[in-house]
């Protein structure tokens, strides 16, 4: 990323922060205001965490803190951007990222929490959707015109509109996948889908960047599933 950064004379910011924490996420989102040359017009939520026990085992506190990370954290980063896209007065693109585990079980793992937290993911991204892409879906009589057919609602400014939409990736090889290979589980998630393998992290570059570019200008509140065919049976 560096490299790329530098070839194209731009720069990559680092900033850890916590997604649970909002004065956490408004020092990261005005640090990349501060140090950036436009105005963000996209952004890709990707924070989460998992856990697996089964249901009548699963800790209270352990649950919530999943619903927490990646459900509550993922709305209060996205409004966040978002709110700096209306400051600008710029259209943009918000890309979720969700999983087909927001759609179906996950055979061999117990992850009740996770799967209804991506679930949850898949309808934030509907709902934002709906209420950033244009005043008449869920504000009628209530923007800012020329006249008001509803003299005693509050009047709004209208935004240009911001695109939400989810990416749901499959099961992917990564280092977290490590305990589930020695259990055999990957093999069994590869003979689950229609390519017979599970996918690598870098297959999933051009899809977040369709998403975010003018080429998906006309998707919004969509889900783009890229599981080898895993939904599909």
């Amino acid at each position: 990323m560096l490299i790329t950064a530098k070839s194209s004379n731009t720069k990559v910011l680092h900033q850890q922060f916590d997604v649970q924490n909002e004065s956490s996420i408004t020092f990261a989102v005005d640090r990349v205001r501060n140090e950036i040359r436009f105005p963000i017009r996209g952004f890709v939520s990707c924070a989460a965490i998992s856990g697996e026990s089964d249901a009548c085992d699963y800790q209270a506190s352990t649950f919530r803190q999943i619903l927490d990370v990646n459900v509550a954290g993922s709305f209060l980063m996205t409004r966040a951007v978002a709110g700096e896209m209306h400051r600008a007065n710029v259209q943009g693109s918000i890309v979720l990222i969700a999983s087909m585990s927001g759609h179906v079980s996950n055979r061999g793992i117990n992850t009740s929490a996770y799967n209804a937290s991506k679930a949850a993911v898949h309808q934030l991204a509907r709902s934002l959707a709906a209420e950033w892409g244009h005043p008449q879906n869920t504000f009628p009589g209530s923007t800012v015109s020329p006249t008001n057919p509803n003299p005693n609602k509050e009047l709004r400014k209208v935004y240009p509109p911001i695109r939400v939409n989810t990416l749901s990736p499959g099961h992917i090889d990564t280092p977290l996948s490590e305990a589930a290979r020695t259990r055999g589980l990957t093999d069994e998630w590869a003979s689950q889908n229609m390519l017979g393998r599970i996918s690598q992290p870098e297959e999933f570059r051009a899809p977040i960047l369709f998403l975010l570019s003018d080429g998906s200008s006309y998707m919004t509140g969509a889900d783009l599933r890229v599981d080898g065919g895993h939904c599909a049976w």
